[in-house]
């Protein structure tokens, strides 16, 4: 019988919303969503997405991040990866699995480029060309 995976959503210290499954203390895999939607999942939404990862979770402590709510004009996405930097320079402290998925893979791009001391492996997935 397999364990109870752990998960909590919350906020990070510099206003990234998050979900977090799993407690292992490495490795850590964060997801960068490039959605517009800059809500995580709750209550019965967080079900499939901690379905989805279970098994991920069992090895790895997953985290889906998004972006700041309120950005203002002209925030771009490598002011986006900053902010994915602070947070995981403040409460991770470790360099990370990265996954960009859909836009998020422009923002791990220059995550990667910009703070590759963070950065374990790189995954883009389903991203498309910009242009």
């Amino acid at each position: 019988m397999s364990r109870r995976i752990p998960y909590t959503a919350s906020l990070s210290n510099n206003g990234l919303p998050y979900v977090k499954v799993g407690d292992r203390e490495e490795p850590l895999v964060i997801f960068i969503s490039g959605s517009p939607d800059n809500t995580v999942p709750d209550g019965i939404a967080l079900k499939p997405f901690v379905d989805g990862v279970g098994r991920l979770a069992e090895t790895y402590t997953v985290y889906l991040v998004k972006r700041k709510r309120g950005l203002p004009a002209g925030y771009t996405t490598q002011d986006m990866a900053r902010d994915y930097a602070a947070m995981i320079r403040q409460e991770i402290a470790t360099p990370c699995h990265i996954v960009g998925v859909s836009a998020g893979g422009f923002i791990a791009e220059h995550f990667a480029v910009t703070y590759p001391e963070l950065v374990k492996r790189l995954v883009i997935a389903i991203a498309l060309e910009n242009g």
